[in-house]
């Protein structure tokens, strides 16, 4: 935890981050390990769609025509995670 030198006010920050009142560290902290852990669940999803999509046992896209269809796929899964 730093002090800010600035203010009169102490103020918590963490990694050069200042927090407002009644945001604690742990609040940071707990945010930025949900978000690593929700583009690593996206990340990973969107590779194995890909093999899923190119699979004749499933859909069987050309390996041309995929890059179009994973566009749409991959602006929903962003868009899920946002709301």
């Amino acid at each position: 935890m730093i002090e800010s030198l600035k203010t009169k006010e102490t103020s918590k920050s963490f990694l050069f981050i200042k927090l407002n009142k009644g945001i604690e560290i742990k609040n940071l902290v707990t945010y930025m390990i949900t978000q690593f852990f929700t583009f690593v669940m996206i990340g990973l999803s969107l590779s194995f769609v890909n093999f899923i999509l190119e699979n004749p046992d499933y859909y069987n896209i050309n390996s041309n025509d995929i890059g179009a269809k994973l566009a749409p796929i991959g602006m929903w899964a962003e868009a899920i995670t946002i709301f």
